[in-house]
């Protein structure tokens, strides 16, 4: 006897249908500026905060909210003026050098100006020091041609030379300050030209910034101020 297997059958799956809730438009709110934004940081400053020659680690890290640098890096490496409105490299390895032409009218948190004879002397404590010695080292010469241009010449050519003066080893400080308080009191007050101005530090608990009104930015910065709270 022939035994036949029934034809198999799929059921249909049928879908079920699905109302769509009906979206209601949200009303749009105006961008608003202000406020204080606070950052919990596992690492606190165990160097100074507000001289980069003594500079290190969270440290430097800190000193972003309050100092900055000539240029600045995107995430693709391009190089762009920041306090420095331009910038010529010279990589002849006969006599490799840098020249910044400066921003002017910028102003430090305590109303002294922005010149190429401030940037000298930050760059020649730099030099003087040993915490940024890796870059420093390279840094044959560093020359005023005048109130808004500074040349850097190198001992050689190589392609990360440049990109030292828009990271942590440049940070630029106020020469008066330093003039008017000295180094232990610049050690713990950071005095720049960036956003934010230092209104308190606690060493392992807290540094805190409010707003600085005379930045050369026009309309920022954002936010009224920035707390970094220390958590170990």
């Amino acid at each position: 006897a022939v035994t036949s297997k029934p034809a198999s059958t799929t059921p249909a799956i049928v879908s079920p249908s699905v109302t769509k809730p009906a979206v209601t438009p949200s009303s749009t709110t105006a961008a608003k500026s202000g406020g204080t934004l606070k950052f919990i940081r596992a690492g606190a400053p165990g160097t100074p905060i507000g001289w980069i020659a003594e500079s290190t680690g969270a440290s430097t890290e800190t000193e972003y909210l309050c100092q900055e640098w000539l240029l600045t890096e995107k995430l693709d490496g391009t190089l762009l003026p920041n306090l420095a409105t331009s910038f010529e490299v010279n990589d002849d390895p006969k006599n490799p050098s840098v020249t910044f032409t400066l921003r002017k009218g910028v102003k430090f948190h305590d109303g002294s100006d922005f010149t190429a004879q401030v940037v000298k002397w930050n760059f020649d404590q730099i030099k003087a020091g040993t915490m940024n010695r890796m870059v420093s080292d390279y840094w044959k010469s560093i020359d005023v041609v005048d109130d808004y241009t500074v040349k850097v010449t190198f001992t050689e050519w190589q392609n990360r030379v440049v990109r030292s003066f828009a990271g942590t080893a440049t940070y630029i400080a106020s020469k008066a300050a330093y003039d008017k308080n000295g180094l232990d009191w610049v050690r713990w007050h950071m005095v720049g030209t960036a956003p934010f101005v230092q209104t308190d530090f606690q060493r392992d608990v807290a540094t805190k910034t409010k707003r600085f009104d005379n930045y050369w930015q026009p309309g920022k910065p954002y936010l009224d101020g920035i707390d970094y709270l220390y958590v170990a």
